[in-house]
């Protein structure tokens, strides 16, 4: 069969995830992270090649690196967005690879994309990959998380000459200072689930499986009844955001349907 064509954005402007292969870590300590983001930086600067120096590849206007997958919003500027992807896939699997003693892929099949159009949108996707740490309970609260870009934004102290995030953003009125205001009010979009209603229905083995592996430490799935509303809530809403369907995550955790549906809305 073959692949579906990418749908394309009117300026150029992304939203990207890639995942690891099954699902598998992509980093597991500080190295890893910061090669990571090393990577990033190279594909949004200009570098210098022979006698000449190249213009950047793109602008990242938002990222957040979770274990097992990476968020980016991502602006073509001198090459495609699949050009884009390939050099950061390419420079992070030849490092990876050969710090872990592996061969093979690392990342799940071609990386996901959806195009930003307006600002709206935009500003949605930010807080929903800010959000991503706190959604996944491994933090309390985007800023302490420490592998995203929250603090570019919100940090008081943060040098911005030193960001690897672009500000300019591609639409008419929206500032630096406008997206901080709208990020301090995050909190109300943390149900938001990108990627519009292509979230796939995958099998029973597959959704125990994640389910699993998303549970907070300590925390089996038949318990997430128990928990607190919030943390309920939280578990509920990261689970969906993996893919799985309201249908199964009642199935799998106990919590009715009519309450998932209610926690993700």
């Amino acid at each position: 069969m073959p692949r579906r064509a990418r749908k394309r954005s009117n300026i150029g402007l992304y939203h990207v995830m890639l995942r690891g292969i099954n699902r598998n870590d992509i980093f597991h300590d500080d190295m890893d992270y910061n090669k990571m983001l090393k990577i990033l930086r190279l594909v949004s600067s200009p570098t210098e090649s022979k006698d000449k120096v190249l213009p950047e590849g793109c602008a990242i206007h938002a990222y957040c690196l979770m274990t097992n997958h990476v968020h980016l919003l991502i602006q073509e500027r001198n090459e495609s967005i699949e050009r884009t992807m390939k050099r950061i896939g390419v420079a992070y699997v030849s490092y990876y690879n050969k710090k872990y003693d592996r061969l093979g892929p690392l990342f799940q099949g071609r990386f996901r994309s959806e195009p930003v159009d307006d600002a709206g949108y935009f500003i949605k996707l930010m807080a929903y990959i800010h959000l991503n740490p706190v959604k996944a309970c491994i933090a309390a609260t985007p800023d302490a998380y420490r592998w995203s870009s929250w603090g570019e934004y919100m940090s008081d102290t943060f040098d911005r000459t030193q960001s690897l995030c672009d500000f300019s953003f591609p639409f008419s009125g929206l500032t630096y200072e406008q997206m901080r205001k709208a990020m301090l009010h995050n909190n109300e979009l943390k149900s938001f689930v990108p990627f519009g209603d292509d979230i796939r229905q995958m099998d029973d083995a597959e959704a125990v499986r994640l389910a699993t592996d998303a549970m907070p430490q300590g925390v089996g799935i038949k318990n997430v009844p128990m928990l607190p509303r919030e943390q309920r809530e939280a578990v509920v809403r990261n689970l969906r955001s993996l893919g799985l369907a309201p249908n199964q995550i009642s199935r799998l955790t106990g919590v009715s349907e009519t309450s998932v549906r209610r926690y993700v809305k």
